[in-house]
């Protein structure tokens, strides 16, 4: 008897086992890559080729070599100021005295400032033109008087970087001295970077021997860099990704330039994440910062080492360039030159592995379903016969509880037979819904909303850089409260852009063709990419309202206006439609998460019955 209840319990065992395969699975991988972050130096040598102690007669010309030699990094403006002295007392020589051989080829003299200023832009390594080759005494205007007081030439070097309008700390332009400077450009295609995610085993792969951020070296101040990362998934479900910065584990650096780089990046540097052309972040690397909903729409929040921003939701085969441009203040002072620090860019993921679950249809799992069913079942038979068994071997008495046994037993089989047809047939239960396109209202029982735009005109010839007004809004017209959700559909075309900052043709990469301001009266709850057969590709946004709308009530619009972007003219051939689609979704807004706030409402109302 024994030994056939625990063969039965085994068997069932094993069913409850196999159903494990059904179950979904919660899973987080992080991975991160060090990078090298750099100020560049600029350093000025003063070259003065001079014979110390030379005995000068009047009329004499002596040979006197001053040129500078730029010993940095970066690309430096030099200007020089020639002063001559009588050492003995600090006076002045008179200009008839003493008289210098310029280069008035290479160097400009301004009379204004008594500097000069070399008429070219001095790269590292490099050395000027000489501004002097010698200088001369002049015998009339030297009497006994002067015999062997010492004379001194005090020659005075400065040089600012060429880069960021480095000029304009002396108050003048390139202009002023006929000078062309061709800056670092702050993009470059060839910087582009690139990181997969290939599954919760095998994680993050990074592509340039794990140096994402190859253009953040040799930073001055005043610059502005931006370095471009594709960013994809390879996993079979969907995904989001996360990037945060934090300091590099077990760095090699002193606590002195450990704290000087801490500095840097909380009080000097100012980053900018953008998605897909969307500010998602903006602030220090470290410390607090400011999260951006939308370009416009600031909340304050904790900063990128805390914890991290949202890339968005990706799905197998997605792809977004992420923009990351990071500015250094011209308030860096020259005890940062030449700092280089170590960052930790910190990429991880979160998602659920959904269970195959059977589909409409779809037999493939039906048959496991079926066998685990039946031993179920056949299990509990077996049990159920055996005590019956067991009672008429005994003469008909109820032993060990068999009259219980066997309406348990059946309850059992007749819950697990309901649950099998259950899955096997598929079923739905909803609360109230509705859903509605920008020109069609969708009412379920007695909840309805429309979807209007005021101020939007259609069917308007769009141009770079346009911005058009459009309005969605929606109103609440049926009788219960509700919650209300927006979704924008953004085209995402592979032209090539013209940058706003240095007026360049950008190379061909895949854009948003809009941007918006999304209000703060709208909570963003989804962004992810949709692929359609034919090729075309687009970027979803999913905002809920942050509020319950009343009957007859109207939200306010999610944003006011829409920008075209500032494509080079001729990407898209004349005649494209190029259109923002918008949808509009409600929800009955009674005993849904009734005691979250309202913010987590809609995040749970979205997750439940909307998101695709």
């Amino acid at each position: 008897m024994r030994k056939f209840y625990i063969i039965t319990l085994v068997v069932l065992a094993c069913v409850f086992a196999v159903s494990g395969i059904f179950a979904a699975a919660d899973w987080y991988r992080e991975d991160r890559t060090t990078n090298i972050i750099s100020v560049g130096e600029l350093s000025g040598d003063l070259i003065d080729i001079y014979e110390q102690g030379t005995i000068v007669m009047p009329g004499d010309h002596v040979s006197k070599v001053v040129s500078v030699k730029n010993s940095g990094s970066s690309d430096g403006l030099v200007r020089v100021r020639l002063e001559s002295m009588w050492a003995d007392s600090g006076e002045e020589t008179a200009p008839e005295q003493f008289s210098f051989e310029v280069n008035e080829k290479n160097w400009l003299f301004d009379a204004g400032t008594g500097y000069y200023y070399y008429l070219g832009v001095l790269a590292p390594g490099e050395t000027t033109e000489p501004l002097l080759d010698s200088f001369s005494v002049s015998g009339p205007e030297l009497n006994n008087y002067y015999s062997y007081r010492p004379g001194c030439i005090l020659v005075t070097m400065e040089m600012v970087q060429a880069a960021a309008e480095g000029i304009s700390l002396w108050d003048k332009t390139n202009s002023d001295l006929g000078i062309e400077y061709q800056e670092r450009p702050g993009y470059s295609a060839e910087d582009d970077t690139g990181v997969d995610f290939e599954g919760p085993e095998d994680g993050f792969l990074f592509g340039d021997n794990g140096d994402l951020f190859a253009s953040f070296k040799n930073i001055l101040p005043g610059q502005t860099i931006i370095q471009r990362i594709n960013v994809g998934s390879r996993h079979g479900e969907t995904t989001e990704i996360f990037l945060k910065a934090t300091p590099t584990d077990g760095t090699t650096l002193s606590p002195e330039t450990e704290a000087q780089l801490t500095e840097l990046l909380t009080k000097y540097v100012d980053l900018k994440v953008s998605v897909g052309g969307n500010v998602v972040y903006r602030g220090p690397v470290w410390q607090d910062g400011v999260r951006l909903k939308s370009a416009g729409a600031e909340t304050a929040i904790s900063g990128l080492y805390d914890d991290g921003i949202s890339l968005g939701r990706f799905y197998t085969g997605d792809g977004l360039p992420v923009t990351v441009e990071l500015e250094l203040s011209r308030d860096v002072g020259n005890e940062f030159q030449d700092l280089a620090g170590e960052i930790d860019w910190v990429f991880s993921a979160s998602g659920t592995d959904q269970p195959p679950i059977p589909q409409t249809g779809d037999k493939s799992n039906r048959i496991y379903l079926i066998i685990m069913l039946a031993a179920g079942a056949a299990c509990l038979v077996l049990m159920a016969a055996r005590a019956v068994a067991v009672r008429k071997k005994r003469g008909g008495r109820n032993v060990n509880g068999v009259r219980f046994v066997m309406p348990v037993l059946s309850a059992l089989l007749l819950t697990g037979l309901l649950i099998g047809a259950a899955i096997l047939t598929g079923g739905t239960s909803a609360f109230m819904t509705d859903a509605e396109s920008c020109e069609n209202e969708a009412s379920m029982g007695e909840l309805s909303i429309e979807l209007s735009e005021p101020s939007f005109v259609p069917d308007q010839v769009l141009h770079p850089c346009q911005t058009v007004d459009k309005d969605p809004q929606v109103t609440n017209t049926g009788s219960v409260p509700a919650l209300v959700y927006l979704k924008v559909t953004v085209p995402i075309k592979r032209v090539k852009t013209v940058s706003h900052e240095t007026k360049m043709i950008l190379p061909a990469e895949s854009h948003e063709l809009f941007s918006f301001a999304a209000s703060e009266d709208w909570l963003p709850v989804g962004r992810y990419n949709r692929f359609e057969p034919n090729g075309d590709h687009y970027a979803i946004y999913v905002y809920g309202y942050r509020g319950v709308l009343g009957p007859g009530e109207t939200t306010p619009p999610l944003f006011e206006t829409v920008t075209f972007i500032n494509l080079l003219e001729g990407e898209l051939p004349a005649g494209t439609e190029a259109v923002i689609d918008i949808d509009a979704y409600g929800l009955q807004s009674e005993h849904i998460a009734d005691k979250l706030d309202i913010d987590a409402r809609l995040q749970y109302g979205y997750d439940k019955f909307f998101k695709e």
